[in-house]
């Protein structure tokens, strides 16, 4: 994982909307808020076992993900709308710790 450059988090609902930017080299979110290399580990721990994939709800008010990890090779794309992985509530709190 050590060529990892940048994490996009983009998160959105009819009540949220959050979009993270984690520059992995500087250890910043969204380019201002100096963080723990932990809770990086914790994120990638977190999204290392998920599908690319998890699908679409036709709920109107489905919640929608989207993971981007970048290397100096190629993203990695994380997605899903209304159904999730089974550890995202785990991933949800982390967001949050990331996005004070």
């Amino acid at each position: 994982m050590n060529d990892i450059k940048m994490i996009e988090i983009t998160i959105s609902s009819i009540n949220k909307n959050i979009e993270i930017v984690i520059d992995y080299n500087k250890l910043l979110v969204n380019n201002t808020k100096k963080i723990d290399l932990k809770l990086i580990e914790q994120l990638l721990n977190i999204i290392c076992l998920w599908k690319d994939e998890y699908g679409y709800s036709n709920k109107i008010d489905a919640e929608e993900f989207i993971v981007k990890v970048f290397t100096d090779t190629k993203v990695d794309t994380f997605h899903g709308k209304g159904i999730y992985p089974s550890n995202y509530e785990s991933f949800l709190d982390l967001v949050g710790e990331l996005n004070d």
